[in-house]
């Protein structure tokens, strides 16, 4: 006995003090220099490609192509990793546009737009390589890498884990008003 009363005083002496149960530290807020920085997708890194008569679901000053989606398998696993959904986003020319994943969709739905083409051995991703935003900078009136077009496009994909009906929130710099859009990712929304 005397020894667990001894070692629960040395337990005391290292932890800096006295042990009481009714008061706990907890760690500091992060603070928003912690928070990691938006990923930027500019002209530099657009595509162009002749969409013909394809659906855009448009929200504002931007589009989804997620029509593309009906034909890609959604939540396919490899063990933990997940195949993504191709989705071309195009952006009104000269505009500047985030999209973020609202609050109760990040447990099911991310970006990967953060590099024009993201590197994976066989196609599959751990879902927390995902962004919770991106921010789309399309190129100005005369700047297109192949010509001028009224939109600029960016490829890249959504990490789903199943199919379903995804709201994305939209806001364009220099603006109040927000929009969303609801992307039929393996279902029709």
């Amino acid at each position: 006995m005397l020894g667990l009363l001894l070692g629960a005083g040395a337990f005391g002496a290292c932890s800096g003090g006295a042990a009481s149960h009714g008061s706990r530290t907890t760690a500091p807020a992060p603070s928003p220099a912690s928070t990691p920085p938006i990923p930027r997708r500019g002209c530099e890194t657009s595509a162009y490609g002749d969409l013909g008569r394809t659906p855009v679901n448009r929200a504002g000053p931007i589009g989804f192509v997620d029509s593309w989606s009906k034909t890609q398998p959604v939540g396919e696993r490899r063990g933990s990793r997940i195949r993504p959904i191709k989705v071309l986003v195009v952006v009104d020319v000269g505009v500047t546009v985030t999209v973020t994943i609202p609050d109760y969709e990040h447990d099911r739905l991310r970006l990967l737009y953060a590099a024009p083409t993201p590197d994976s051995p066989d196609g599959f991703y751990e879902f927390a390589v995902g962004e919770k935003a991106t921010t789309f900078q399309a190129c100005q009136p005369g700047q297109g890498p192949v010509g001028e077009h009224p939109q600029t496009q960016f490829p890249g994909y959504f990490l789903v884990k199943g199919p379903g009906c995804y709201r994305v929130d939209v806001a364009q710099r220099g603006s109040s008003h927000r929009a969303h859009a609801d992307l039929s990712l393996g279902k029709d929304c």
